[in-house]
């Protein structure tokens, strides 16, 4: 159980910040050294190359002037990995253990603790001690895609086989893991009258599959939990600020005792309250609060509002270290290539022969890709390198080469000489442009549709309507994007211009994430999926005055809606 907190106010800050880039600026080591935080976070945008990032770590640690301070990262592999090629290994996605897991499990675990042993060289030998991972959430039903492929099994047991496996190997290379998203982010789904994602399971349901990993490590040193909100437990607050969660499901039901931390509060800063929810979350007994969008407003107002570790939080600090151990010399290259025969069985599946298998998985690939970008996943400025699609996705690396050419063809990244691809980003002043010149190009399409439209397309049309509005209602983005893709292409078969195709296509590259916002803000889906309704009804009644507006409001809206709410990237 949580016990009311003693604080001693000669400990640091209970709470890890981030800074904004690859050193630290004056107002940065002033706040920290003032702040005195008990910890701090490494995102992509701090790591640059060994040598940077060695000196980042030491200028952190000499800000507070203490020695204990923590140096945490997100390294779990796949496309959550902060450390990237050219500089660092490309770790796997937990999801390829999972899938050797299902065939041969005793592969599966050996290749889990080299490659964590890996990540755990690479983290220790730039000063960093603590990795947060494994994912031990399951991906249940149609819950957040937020987790998807960095989960490590579909099922309790091997969530727990394969977790343990990555936990002693982080921890036999010095670095302490940190479980996460207890109680279990797998089956969170956004709910319209929350800000937040909602768990609607039963209390048994969730014991049953989701705790049951958690539980299975309830000895590990720490853990992270999830800004969700689980009904059948608390109807009202997020996991991270409540004490009912914390008391009688972790700390009781799962009997976790090690570290607890908050998942990180700026990602919920445009629709909660920082200081309330850093209070809460100490409050419910959370021991460290995470900060890591490096935003100098708001760590200062993280700051304000936290207090210093409590004396259980210490407590449990202690134990955590304990767990720590001064890792023996391994051959790195060895035990690479040992990784990488393991993997081998997987690879070999996947990377079938013949030009026409080649072909389809990099169109394959490139999809995929594709609505990692436009969802958000991978976002603007990213880094996409070939040895993340090689080691990542098992494929080939010409194929993997072919996928970056093909998505720079179709505008989304901008290919770099032997550093891979970065994710288009445009300025709000090039938007705007682009913007007007596809709502252009689209009324000239409208108006070069031609009358009637065929009976097949028609069928067509509402096919992709009726799928599309059935995705958006189970909450699969991932289909409503494709089918949403598939509705407006249709629409321009009808003009029979191939041109004006070609280029509202060219202008849709830069745009299309901007788009996906009438597949996930709440203000924005339903007035869309009307649109199409109304769009079908346009083309059956002839009246392309009619659709010419309807098209202009459908792309106007969500480009209104990113232009005033913004994205931070």
């Amino acid at each position: 159980m949580t016990m009311p907190l003693t604080i001693d106010r000669t400990q640091p800050k209970a709470v890890v910040f981030g800074c904004a880039g690859t050193s630290l600026n004056a107002a940065e080591r002033s706040f920290f050294r003032a702040a005195q935080p008990w910890g701090f976070i490494l995102h992509k945008r701090n790591c640059a190359d060994p040598a940077q990032l060695r000196t980042l770590v030491a200028e952190l640690r000499e800000s507070v002037g203490r020695s204990d301070v923590r140096v945490l990262i997100d390294q779990e592999g796949g496309r959550v990995a902060r450390l990237a090629p050219p500089h660092w290994r490309a770790p796997p996605p937990a999801s390829l253990f999972a899938q050797i897991a299902r065939t041969d499990v005793k592969r599966a675990l050996d290749a889990v603790r080299l490659n964590a042993r890996l990540v755990a060289a690479e983290l220790f030998d730039l000063g960093i001690d603590i990795n947060i991972a494994p994912v031990l959430d399951l991906p249940i039903g149609k819950g957040d895609l937020v987790i998807g492929d960095r989960a490590l099994g579909d099922t309790p047991e091997m969530a727990s086989i394969l977790g343990r496996a990555t936990c002693e190997g982080l921890l036999a290379g010095g670095v302490l893991p940190v479980i996460k998203h207890i109680l279990g982010h797998g089956r969170a789904r956004q709910d319209k009258s929350e800000a937040l994602l909602v768990v609607n399971a039963s209390l048994d349901e969730m014991q049953s599959a989701d705790f049951v990993p958690f539980r299975s490590l309830q000895d590990m040193p720490c853990a992270m939990a999830a800004h969700v909100i689980y009904r059948a437990i608390d109807r009202d607050a997020p996991a991270t600020a409540s004490r009912t969660v914390i008391d009688e499901i972790i700390r009781g039901m799962i009997r976790f005792d090690g570290v607890l931390m908050s998942d990180d509060v700026s990602d919920i800063s445009r629709t909660h309250a920082l200081d309330a929810q850093v209070s809460a979350s100490q409050e419910a007994g959370c021991d460290v609060i995470l900060h890591g969008s490096g935003d100098m407003d708001e760590m200062q107002r993280v700051a304000d509002a936290a207090m210093p570790l409590s004396q259980n939080a210490v407590e449990r600090l202690h134990r955590a270290e304990r767990m720590r151990r001064r890792p023996s010399a391994i051959d790195l290259a060895e035990t690479a290539r040992k990784l990488e025969e393991l993997l081998k069985p997987l690879g070999a599946r996947a990377r079938q022969s013949g030009a026409t298998r080649s072909s389809e998985i990099v169109g394959n690939v490139a999809k995929k890709i594709e609505r990692d970008i436009v969802l958000g996943r991978i976002l603007p400025k990213e880094r996409i390198m070939e040895d993340e699609l090689v080691y990542g996705l098992g494929v080939k690396r010409h194929v993997a080469r072919a996928v970056l050419q093909e998505l720079a063809r179709a505008g989304l990244v901008k290919l770099e000489p032997y550093r891979g691809a970065v994710v288009r980003h445009l300025s709000p002043d090039d938007l705007v442009k682009l913007h007007d010149v596809r709502q252009l190009l689209i009324a000239a399409a409208v108006q070069r549709i031609r009358l009637p439209v065929s009976p097949v397309l028609m069928n067509k049309l509402e096919h992709a309507r009726q799928i599309h509005r059935s995705a958006i209602s189970v909450g699969d983005l991932e289909l409503a994007y494709v089918q949403d893709r598939a509705f407006h292409d249709l629409l321009l078969e009808a003009t029979g211009n191939e041109f004006i195709a070609r280029s509202i296509h060219d202008c849709d590259a830069g745009m299309r994430s901007i788009d996906a916002a009438s597949l996930m803000a709440d203000t924005l889906v339903e007035p869309s999926l009307a649109e199409h309704d109304e769009m079908v009804k346009a083309l059956e009644d002839q009246d392309l005055e009619r659709l010419g507006k309807l098209c202009a409001a459908h792309f106007d809206r969500p480009f209104a809606h990113h232009m005033a709410n913004g994205v931070r990237h």
